[in-house]
């Protein structure tokens, strides 16, 4: 998994994926400790156009000030065997973490 990052409210989180490949989800604590969406992903898979990566926007909404979000692959294996999730604390010290721990990973 990524490590943890710390956001602000009103940060914009932007993912930028292969879309044929992949999918974004914000999904519930349970769901990602398990890497079990239940959901449609928030950002899904596109085979439209097959070439292409996709950019997703999640802005962190005002309320509430202290909130914790986690986001995670859909797609087959990903999330539990690659360690495609991410968890953003909000409120808890500088949003620019989340740049740098994105960043390392795909240095890393």
């Amino acid at each position: 998994a990524y490590p943890d990052c710390v956001a602000e409210t009103g940060d914009r989180l932007i993912f930028r994926y292969y879309a044929p490949y992949h999918s974004v989800a914000n999904v519930f604590g349970d769901e990602f400790d398990g890497c079990t969406a239940h959901l449609v992903p928030t950002c899904p898979s596109d085979d439209d156009p097959p070439d292409d990566f996709s950019t997703c926007n999640f802005t962190i909404p005002a309320w509430p000030v202290d909130a914790t979000y986690y986001f995670m692959c859909t797609q087959l294996d990903h999330c539990a065997v690659r360690g495609m999730r991410m968890k953003v604390v909000v409120g808890k010290g500088n949003s620019h973490d989340c740049l740098r721990v994105i960043h390392e990973k795909i240095q890393g």
